[in-house]
């Protein structure tokens, strides 16, 4: 740790260059480091919807499309995230523990954060007849690249998800290594990598899964997070009740072909959260997180 850039150049130069033959050691196309996602405040649990939740639904029609019939039946809908807690198996028809990995498709569920929890509620009330599993990617505040990747092959893979929900995400941070001076800026191939594979293969009943990410909470004016950031996403920005862009919502020049905007809460300029869906028992839920 604090080594990384360093590493990955060895790694390269090993590999691609410094004079020698590409075949006598192989080719690496690209090593990253293990980045950080950054997810949500801890909301802690019980998570309790409340605040705006209802106006919000009416924003968007849910009731009409439920009176139509549209409820999600037949979709299947992957939330990976901090997992759920639900002892009754009302949020989830089914649950993986990647974090733990041991078993990784454990009972009880889990969720030590609370996000996770509030995201499968939020799905829950708005697609109440689709199959939404849990992929359970970290505890409380570590959550790395790893475990999503995991997570992302679980829901695609194991779990054939027709929708994967990702409310968490990184901003491209430059790095520096302090041995040998030099920088990079990741935006992770390998999860890009992944993530376009996923939309572009016919998935198990012969359309490919899409997966929606949340843009960011950090007021900022250049770009996404990833992996909404990535051409293949389904980007997913927050709106207030008046339908105008929620002060944190991160936005920029240029976004994907596909790009969202739903309700989310707002704060006001001193941080105090003014609109949410509800709380757990540490803090408001608001954000991109709530609009994906």
């Amino acid at each position: 740790e604090g080594g990384e850039v360093g590493a990955i150049n060895r790694i390269m130069r090993w590999h691609n260059g410094e004079g020698e033959p590409r075949a006598l050691h192989g080719r690496v196309d690209a090593a990253e480091p293990n980045l950080r996602f950054r997810p949500s405040a801890t909301l802690g649990r019980p998570f309790k919807l409340g605040g705006f939740h209802q106006n919000y639904l009416q924003l968007m029609n849910v009731g009409d499309a439920h009176r139509a019939g549209i409820k999600g039946k037949d979709i299947r809908v992957a939330v990976i995230d901090s997992g759920a807690d639900d002892p009754s198996s009302v949020l989830l028809d089914d649950f993986y523990d990647v974090e733990s990995g041991n078993p990784i498709h454990p009972a009880p569920k889990i969720d030590n954060d609370g996000h996770g929890t509030a995201m499968a509620t939020l799905v829950r009330e708005v697609a109440p007849e689709a199959t939404i599993i849990g992929i359970r990617v970290f505890d409380q505040d570590t959550l790395n690249l790893w475990n999503v990747l995991a997570g992302t092959g679980t829901a695609v893979f194991d779990c054939h998800a027709d929708i994967v929900s990702i409310s968490l995400g990184y901003a491209q941070m430059p790095a520096q290594c302090l041995a040998c001076g030099a920088s990079a800026q990741s935006r992770s191939l390998a999860f890009q990598y992944l993530l376009d594979g996923v939309t572009q293969s016919p998935g198990k009943r012969g359309t490919p899964p899409i997966y929606v990410a949340a843009t960011g909470n950090d007021y900022s004016s250049a770009g996404f997070n990833y992996p909404a950031a990535y051409d293949s996403a389904v980007a997913i920005g927050s709106v207030t009740g008046a339908l105008v862009r929620s002060a944190f919502s991160n936005y920029g020049k240029s976004a994907p072909k596909y790009f969202f905007m739903a309700p989310g809460g707002e704060e006001n300029p001193l941080g105090a959260v003014t609109e949410d869906v509800g709380s757990g028992g540490q803090a408001q839920c608001r954000g991109t997180s709530v609009a994906t």
